[in-house]
């Protein structure tokens, strides 16, 4: 037993005694709450602090772990279950309720401890656990960053200190203060804070502060209303009219920021058309002025979110939600320091308020060419302005009404709130223009309260008829144009109070100089309140009932906190930094620090699920509808994988419908519920080993449950769930499906129907993929002119012509000369034949309904031969090295050996390929070909290639990630170019000492075997590294350029070399007969240790011994007739030419193509030979592609500038 069941044990047992101890500690977990479908909390802190000696070795000391228990209805999966009336018959499948509750277990019980051990209990009263949420009183331990603040912190302190110290001293004679040094003065800086303006100027619209603190108090309301979920027992409706109409105004705190870009707007203008006049217009300060103001202050909340000090603060049952906000900015701070998270996580916002700084710090940098434009044209660019307010509106409705983007989208991105910010910048160019001359603007007030009229009853009339009408048509319109008109009433307000002197009560509340110093906080203000707020809720420790006298006065305590921190916040850092920004060395040193502390430290990760709330409401509504036998439910539960057959020969993967899941979408009935869009999830699941008995009755599922426990499977199905569903939460729903038959999900990968977005990445792919085009188009019809006009042209500019690089593929070398080793073509084309349908065999083994058994004995020898694929690679090596010898000899003899244009050759013959493959996987094109259930297998790749590009590009992948390589065929052109780099030394060895140097190689190759065989034998390098790296693979290299030398030194033989047929036949059945004798006895013995280890040290010398055999014997002793002149017919030499891009290309084309499967299939020798012919054909024409456009060309540039 664990610790948690003998504890948990030992409490029941204490508590049928009715100790004290034991009850107390019950009574720490919650109770029904008087709503029965609504949160309770119990004790918290009782709970973590609880701690009882049991004064029993094995039980120990029992110490309180407060958990939050997040259950469901079960009263639809239990239709026989005897309930209480007041148990969760009452929670209604169709859905979802926040009822929670808070228990107090032992700091011993895990996760699933407490749902096995809890689940009888709840059953009983028809309720499941989705899931626990626990926490104990350990103490959090401080983290680099922690350190971090603590020395910024107390270096901060010291220097302000020194500064206001400074600043005191120096009052006396100001003239001789040096600014930077009293910048972070507390005295001059609270001076300035508190500093009232009482003059009355036309160049200062004074009503603008009181508009924003107001605007700072709006979003404050809203913020705190928005998380009443999290600390309130119960919501009630407001009764009376006064509190319907606050909340309502409270919820339309979308209005709040609209006053903001208002505002922002007006006085961008007014600063731009200023800096116009003068003509002092500088842009980059403009734009760094703009980002040091919002940046400095965002990186220190960033800072402080990340750090251990929250939850120093802050403790108790609903921190949690502190921690989904913390995950946030732990994984885009960056896109929250570079201002751009309303593009790039919109839904995923680090300090999700801050996304209103994101987007006006957007619309800055857009500003100057639109107040350019006006300064240009004056009024006339009112009419410019118009057009693009109206065509943004106009867009709005449409894509609205035709569901092209979601609402949160239009609410937060720039380009849907430019119709604001231009009307800013006409009120702003309109009252710049008016600054001097105010005594000149006459409104008759007919005309003045014609506009009041107007403006007014159009923000009325629209707010009052979207509660009235439910019409989408409405609904869409009202989207596209409430904020333009409430705009233009709060533009109205502004311009009539500034100038026109009406609204006198209103004008004189907003203009009071007492909302000055809060206006100057009003960033501050704005950037701290939704963090003490959160922090706030989740340090909750009691519920309470909603209450608007209540609320009232919570909020009230959120305007006085957060104006004391966003005092503390301008004090330290805006005024300081604001005052200090105009040096030019602000701008680095900002990015320095970003980039030192937010990627150098070590942060803890918060994981949290964004749309789990909605999730399990689509889910409860899917089982509701389900039982109601409603089709599109039926429908859907009908796109989940069946029972498979043939489970005992392990048939354990089933795929459902994949495509139909994904092109699922219902709109339920329910408005919280929305639309549900189908996910398809790939659910990963093994026997869960909790023994369950198999009764007479048993279902389906629970022989499964079985079978998989008996067997040791692992099944993969898909199912079909709402695309709210994080993985996680799909796992959890396949585990309540699953527990019955004894089984557990435990991988779950899941896939959405979701649009291509083109990252900086595709946009450089596509302009270099239509630059080579480009190029390719111009080199041919270049050569094709000069040509025809019999000129002469240069061969560098006719590198990428199609003309000649066609020709030259397909040309075919008729002649017989020693020098060509002709059967070379016909084994490197069949060699690479021979890859590709092993890599076939082996990507689709994982995708068939049974495992691969041949029925006859054609189909076993076929299946045999070609999966004995890594002999393939052993005749590639071989032929390398019997070129490179012969190549260096060459160079040896005429004293032109260069080793630097040897290297570099062979560098550029392979990585440009690898590269243009490797961008490939990199982009969307892979993604935007394949669309399948078994799409993990492409992931995965790329995921590789994401990480481990670098290695590929240096050709060290065998070394450095040999276990993840990227585009895993590829680890044979990293050996290769190893083993490259190595064979001057080898072959000038064999250049000084002839054939002396054979004892030489002989001698390495007999340790490198015994090596091999001795890593092997006692288990201390896995089979994959010795079949991949360079130092086990010399042996195979080694008798490449034995015989490479052999061949050479005979190439100037006028007559066939002599060797008796009979010494010939005993060559030919010493290498046929050991290599056979070695497959057979490893076959027969191959579990033995002593077995796998000879034959891993033995068989790929001895089937190179072979290969090499057959070479020499063909060449030069003219014998195999038959399979001499196969292999050397000129046909194989296209192909031979095209090896390289073949196998670059081959492994991808499969991996593309099996991810792309959408049922599995039986396997048949004939119809497995049909694929396979099917890839070698796909290759080839994908290869003749590569070699156009990449190789051919490159080896021809390479070859030019080499020479």
């Amino acid at each position: 037993m664990s610790s948690c069941e003998l504890q948990l044990n030992f409490i029941n047992e204490s508590l049928t005694n009715q100790l004290a101890w034991a009850m107390d500690f019950s009574n720490f977990s919650s109770r029904s709450a008087t709503k029965f479908m609504h949160r309770t909390i119990g004790h918290y802190e009782e709970c973590v602090k609880f701690k009882y000696d049991a004064g029993n070795r094995r039980i120990g000391t029992i110490r309180g772990q407060y958990c939050t228990l997040v259950p469901k209805s079960l009263s639809e999966d239990l239709p026989d279950v005897e309930l209480p009336e007041w148990s969760g018959k009452f929670l209604e499948p169709s859905r979802e309720y926040i009822f929670e509750s808070g228990i107090c277990v032992p700091d011993t019980c895990s996760n699933a401890e407490l749902t096995t051990f809890l689940s009888p209990t709840l059953t009983k009263v028809g309720i499941r656990s989705k899931h626990f949420l626990c926490q104990t009183d350990k103490a959090y331990p401080l983290h680099t960053l922690d350190f971090f603040i603590i020395i910024t912190l107390a270096l901060l302190c010291t220097t302000i200190i020194v500064s206001t110290i400074y600043d005191i001293l120096k009052r006396k004679n100001p003239n001789q203060i040096n600014k930077c040094y009293s910048a972070l003065s507390l005295y001059t800086n609270t001076k300035e804070l508190l500093q009232i303006d009482y003059s009355k100027s036309n160049n200062v619209i004074y009503c603008m502060h009181g508009l924003r603190v107001l605007s700072a108090i709006w979003v404050i309301a809203s913020h705190r209303l928005q998380r009443r979920d999290l600390y309130m027992s119960f919501w009630d409706q407001p009764k009376n009219i006064f509190g319907i109409i606050i909340l309502e105004i409270i919820y339309k705190v979308g209005y709040a920021v609209d006053i903001f870009f208002l505002l922002s707007s007006i006085l961008v203008t007014y600063s731009c058309l200023r800096a116009f006049e003068k003509k002092k217009m500088n842009l980059s300060k403009f734009y760094i002025s703009r980002y040091l103001r919002y940046v400095p202050s965002m990186m220190i909340l960033i800072l402080f979110v990340i750090s251990s000090f929250p939850i120093l603060l802050i403790d108790g049952p609903v921190i949690r939600y502190f921690y989904d906000v913390a995950w946030k900015c732990h994984r885009y701070w960056w896109s929250s320091l570079l201002l751009l998270q309303t593009y790039v996580n919109v839904d995923n916002i680090c300090l999700g308020h801050t996304w209103y700084l994101n987007t006006d710090f957007q619309l800055y940098v857009v500003s100057p060419f639109f107040i350019y434009v006006a300064w240009k044209l004056g009024f006339k660019s009112f009419w410019i302005f118009g057009a693009i307010l109206a065509v943004d509106q106009i867009a709005i409705f449409f894509m609205t009404f035709f569901d092209v983007i979601k609402y949160r989208l239009v609410y937060r991105h720039m380009h849907f709130r430019l119709g604001q910010w231009l009307i800013g910048v006409a009120l702003g160019y309109l009252m710049y223009r008016f600054k001097n001359d105010s005594d000149q603007i006459s409104i008759s007030k007919k005309v003045q309260r014609i506009c009041w009229i107007v403006l007014s009853s159009a923000l009325v009339s629209q707010e009052v008829c979207i509660y009235l009408v439910k019409n989408k048509l409405y609904k869409d319109f009202y989207y596209a144009t409430y904020r333009i008109i409430f705009t233009c009433f709060v533009g109205w307000m502004i311009f009539s109070f500034h100038y026109l002197k009406s609204g006198s009560v209103i004008r004189w509340f907003l203009s009071h100089p007492l909302w000055q110093p809060l206006s100057k906080l009003s960033l501050s203000i704005y950037l701290v309140h939704d963090v003490y707020i959160i922090m706030s809720v989740s340090n909750t420790k009691e519920l309470s009932h909603y209450e608007m006298s209540w609320f009232m006065h919570i909020f009230a305590g959120d305007i006085l906190m957060s104006i004391l921190y966003g005092a503390l916040m301008y004090l330290l850092f805006e005024a300081p930094i604001a005052k200090l920004s105009s040096g030019d060395a602000w701008v680095e040193t900002i990015s320095l620090l970003t980039y030192e502390v937010l990627c150098l430290v070590d942060l803890k990760e918060y994981k949290m699920a964004f749309n789990d709330w909605l999730c399990d409401l689509q889910l409860d509504y899917f089982n509701a509808s389900l039982s109601k036998r409603e089709f599109w439910a039926m429908r859907m539960l009908d796109m989940y994988a069946k029972l498979p057959p043939g489970i005992l020969h392990r048939n354990v993967r089933q795929f459902g419908l994949f495509n139909e899941c994904l092109n699922l979408k219902h709109i339920a009935t329910d408005e919280n519920v929305g639309l549900i869009q189908g996910q398809y999830c790939t659910i990963t699941y093994v026997s869960s080993s909790n023994g369950l008995p198999i009764d007479n009755d048993r279902l389906v599922w629970k022989d499964i449950g079985l079978l998989a426990r008996s067997r040791n499977l692992r099944f993969e199905s898909g199912i079909c769930v709402p695309e709210t569903c994080s993985e996680d939460r799909a796992r959890i729903y396949a585990n309540s499906i699953l527990k019955n038959a004894d089984l557990t999900a435990v991988a779950t990968f899941c896939q959405q129907n979701e649009d291509i977005v083109l990252s900086a990445l595709d946009y450089v792919m596509l302009v270099m993929l239509a630059l080579l085009v480009l190029i390719i188009i111009t080199s041919t019809i270049y050569e094709v002119w000069t040509k025809k006009q019999s000129h002469e042209s240069k061969k560098v500019f006719t590198a990428f012509s199609l003309n000649t690089n066609i020709k030259e593929l397909l040309h075919i070398d008729y002649r017989k000369s020693r020098n060509i080793i002709a059967c070379m073509h016909g084994m490197r084309a069949l060699a690479a034949f021979w890859i590709i349908s092993g890599h076939r065999i082996f990507r689709d083994s994982r995708y068939m309904s049974r495992p691969i058994n041949p029925n006859n004995i054609a189909a076993t020898a076929t299946l045999a031969l070609l999966m004995t694929v890594d002999y393939a690679v052993d005749i590639f090596f071989l032929l390398s090295a019997i070129l490179v010898a012969q190549s260096c000899l060459r160079a040896l003899d005429g004293k032109k050996l260069n080793l630097g244009k040897i290297y570099l050759n062979r560098y550029m013959r392979y990585t440009p390929s690898v590269f243009v493959l490797l961008l490939f996987m990199l982009t969307f094109l892979p993604y935007a070909l394949v669309n399948g259930p078994s799409i993990r297998l492409l992931t995965t790749n790329v995921e590789r290639c994401q990480k481990y590009w670098w290695s590929t590009i240096l050709m060290i992948q065998n070394y450095v990630n040999v276990d993840q390589i990227c585009l895993g065929h590829v680890w044979y052109l990293n050996v290769d170019i190893q083993l490259y780099l190595m064979s001057p030394i080898f072959i000038y060895i064999a250049w000084k000492l002839r054939y002396k140097s054979f004892w030489i190689f002989g001698a390495i190759l007999a340790a490198v075997q015994i090596s091999i065989f001795f890593v092997r034998f006692y288990d201390t390098v896995k089979e994959e590294v010795v079949y991949r790296q360079t130092h086990f693979r010399i042996g195979q290299w080694l008798v490449g350029i034995s015989l490479g030398y052999v061949m050479y030194q005979m190439k100037d033989e006028t007559s066939e070399y002599r060797i008796r047929k009979r010494v010939r036949y005993t060559c030919w059945f010493l290498t046929a007969s050991a290599l056979i004798s070695t497959e057979i006895y490893y076959q027969l013995l191959r579990t033995e240790p002593f077995p796998r280890a000879f034959y891993e040290a033995t068989h790929r010398i001895i089937f190179t011994c072979f290969v090499g055999w057959m070479i020499f014997s063909f060449h030069y002793l003219k014998s195999g007739n038959i399979f001499r002149k196969f292999l050397s017919h000129p046909l194989w030499q296209p192909i031979s030419k095209l090896s390289l891009s073949i196998y670059l290309v081959h492994d991808i084309y499969i991996i593309m193509s099996v991810s792309n499967i959408k049922d599995l299939s039986y396997f048949d020798m004939s119809w497995m030979l049909h694929i396979i012919a099917g890839d070698i054909l796909m290759t080839i024409l994908y290869s003749v592609l590569l070699y156009l456009l990449i190789e051919a060309p490159i080896s021809k540039l390479l070859n030019y500038y080499l020479k």
